[in-house]
């Protein structure tokens, strides 16, 4: 089972369980530090209560622009939750392209990712070889 957030702009996507399980404790805890319940949360970012708790639970689909504010306001490290980068430091965010390939990369069987990714390396090479 595969939880992906979602935005116009990106696709993240993570494996369901631990990394879901490390962002309800990362907000329950954030919130518990605050003394701020998740309805009181909920309402000072004009969610449902029921709505924001899906989303902790990762029972629904939340979008990046929401997984990013919920992440600020209560200082979270989405990258440290989800044990991969999720934004680049150049860009500040991955394309969806980028994102789209990630995936497919991860699809495909551990044996075979590393020969795939010296094919990918070597033909990038040749393109900018062809370029210059």
């Amino acid at each position: 089972m595969l939880f992906f957030i979602s935005s116009t702009y990106t696709r993240i996507y993570v494996k369901a369980g631990d990394s879901i399980k490390k962002l309800e404790f990362a907000i329950k805890y954030a919130l518990r530090q605050r003394n701020i319940t998740q309805k009181e949360y909920a309402e000072s970012i004009q969610l449902a209560e029921s709505t924001f708790s899906n989303y902790v639970k990762g029972t629904r689909e939340m979008n990046y622009q929401m997984l990013s504010k919920i992440a600020d306001d209560l200082a979270l490290d989405l990258n440290a939750i989800f044990k991969t980068k999720i934004m680049d430091k150049k860009s500040n965010m991955i394309s969806e392209e980028e994102a789209s390939i990630i995936n497919a990369f991860r699809q495909i069987p551990k044996d075979q990712q590393s020969e795939i990714a010296i094919s990918i390396i070597s033909l990038l090479n040749l393109s900018r070889k062809l370029d210059k």
